[in-house]
């Protein structure tokens, strides 16, 4: 995580950058950032605007929560990032991005590449202009016309014929029958599934025992749920 020293910090996660000549600039801490997520919505005060120091100035709308960006100081301000507007995912503005590349020596981007030859860099891409959701959707939806449709598969041994009642769905799909661990499946999917199963034969194979269970898959939580399990047996160490 990047903590520059030269800024000054809030509890509220926002940094100031104070310059000689009285102004401040105002933004949110790479934590802060880390914590929201991917950005949707940036909500900026307008030119001119009064601001109080520890009132909200603005809002950010994540993929996650909406929260409050809080000044840092008082006064009136000046100039906003309008880049934000448009593109809030942004990580830095044009003049960040300039003092970045003189920090390591750069005057512009194409001094990063100065050390690929010209005849392996590639100035435009040969690419077709972009299309809408509309559009793509429409292209997709011809070329897989041209498919075969089949009257029948046979891949399913017989199990795609079977009537499935209509209240099925309805009582799966109820709140109930739904924990906080549903959307992480996906995940389990991606090794983590079989790591805990190879654990699990491991720990058979070396005990001798019929069964081994391992169903925490994240670190984090396992750790806390051993923690209070120790403490509900009163035991003072892990």
């Amino acid at each position: 995580m990047n903590t520059p020293e030269h800024l000054r910090y809030t509890k509220s996660h926002e940094w100031v950058l104070f310059a000689d000549d009285g102004t401040a600039k105002v933004g949110l801490t790479d934590h802060a950032q880390e914590a929201l997520g991917d950005l949707v919505f940036v909500n900026l005060p307008e030119v001119g605007d009064a601001l109080t120091c520890g009132e909200a100035l603005g809002d950010v709308e994540s993929v996650k929560a909406v929260s409050d960006v809080f000044s840092p100081v008082t006064g009136t301000v000046k100039a906003v990032n309008e880049a934000l507007l448009d593109a809030p995912y942004l990580p830095s503005t044009a003049e960040e991005r300039q003092s970045m590349l003189e920090a390591i020596g750069c005057q512009s981007m194409e001094d990063l590449y100065a050390q690929v030859p010209p005849e392996m860099r590639v100035e435009k891409l040969d690419l077709p202009e972009g299309k809408s959701e509309l559009e793509v959707r429409r292209i997709l939806e011809g070329l897989a016309a041209e498919n075969t449709v089949f009257p029948a598969v046979f891949r399913g041994a017989g199990a795609y014929r079977h009537y499935i009642p209509a209240i099925v769905k309805s009582v799966t799909s109820k709140e109930t029958f739904v924990t906080a661990y549903t959307p992480y499946q996906a995940e389990l999917s991606q090794g983590v599934l079989q790591s805990i199963f190879e654990y699990q034969t491991m720990i058979c194979a070396l005990t001798g025992m019929d069964a081994s269970n391992a169903s925490l898959y994240d670190g984090a939580s396992a750790a806390a749920e051993a923690v209070a399990m120790c403490r509900d047996r009163k035991r003072s160490t892990v």
